[in-house]
């Protein structure tokens, strides 16, 4: 007769207690793991498109023509195309402000007009108010869009500007570029979008085609770009508008007094915060966290605990 305590007794409440320590540690990785695949973090070797962080998407900022052949003193335009489809759980964006960054001694951007893609999404007759800075002896031009009031955000496939451009006229032959890396999309909550902006190669004459044209393009310093947000707009041309339509005229001219300066350049967007977390999938992330390391915790104690009970 085997008695209370005995060998097989306390063999089988060790087995058990390991049994329930092993089934509550799985849950509990099995919750943080399904709440990390949630906001978008890569899972078993599967890398979910955009960026992990916060489980946000991203925008890609293409312009057309992407390579520009022209000679010294002639016009050239390109629309920039804008794909996204917003942040977190479809977040529209309310916010775009394209800068365009260039070297000033060797073309000129003169005007940038506004496009359709702000439009899209729930309240389309929300008006677009934009704001254009030419700042050329920064080599840098502004053009800053929103919607008002911001209503769910805008998001898809569309043209968000054209750019129009002039090269100098004692330009040399030379390859250039215009870049749009600074450009910032926000969403409705204010949070920025990541954003990958390819750029414009822009070549002059016959480039950089090894027949002494290197020699020109040695003689052109590389430009330092100041930081936009830097830039003095009080003495800049700037223009702003209010229209429901693409394509509104932004020149300074257009301004009421016809003064140069800008209107309306600190005013957010209306933004419709739920007063949920400002970060996407934070409080998510957070959960999970703290779900598997209690699980692991009373894991551990149950396992400590029968053990005890299984040598008295």
């Amino acid at each position: 007769m085997t008695r209370t305590g005995s060998g097989p007794t306390k063999t089988d409440g060790t087995t058990a207690a390991r049994s329930t320590s092993l089934a509550v540690a799985s849950v509990g990785v099995l919750a943080a793991l399904l709440v990390l695949a949630a906001i978008g973090t890569p899972i078993a070797g599967t890398a979910l498109v955009g960026p992990a962080a916060a489980g946000d998407q991203y925008a890609t900022l293409t312009p057309t023509p992407y390579t520009v052949d022209a000679e010294p003193g002639e016009e050239f335009t390109a629309e920039v195309l804008l794909y996204t489809e917003g942040g977190h759980d479809g977040e529209g964006v309310s916010e775009v402000s394209l800068i365009a960054q260039y070297h000033p001694d060797i073309l000129e951007i003169t005007e940038i007009e506004r496009g359709p893609w702000l439009e899209q999404g729930e309240e389309a007759t929300a008006a677009i108010e934009t704001e254009q800075v030419l700042a050329h002896d920064d080599g840098t031009a502004i053009f800053e869009q929103w919607r008002e009031p911001a209503g769910d955000g805008a998001t898809g496939h569309g043209e968000l500007v054209t750019v129009t451009g002039e090269i100098a006229a004692d330009a040399p032959d030379v390859e250039t570029a215009i870049s749009f890396d600074e450009t910032r999309i926000e969403l409705i909550r204010d949070w920025p979008l990541p954003i990958d902006a390819q750029g414009i190669e822009v070549t002059i004459g016959d480039g950089d085609d090894g027949d002494g044209a290197g020699d020109e393009q040695d003689a052109i310093e590389p430009f330092d770009h100041p930081d936009p947000a830097d830039i003095d707009r009080e003495s800049l041309d700037t223009g702003t508008s209010d229209d429901n339509g693409a394509g509104g005229s932004t020149d300074a001219d257009d301004a009421d007094d016809g003064s140069n300066t800008a209107t309306g350049s600190d005013e957010q967007p209306a933004t419709d915060d739920d007063g949920t977390d400002s970060v996407p999938g934070f409080t998510a992330f957070l959960t999970g966290t703290l779900l598997a390391g209690g699980s692991l915790v009373l894991a551990r104690h149950t396992h400590r605990s029968n053990r005890g009970r299984g040598q008295q």
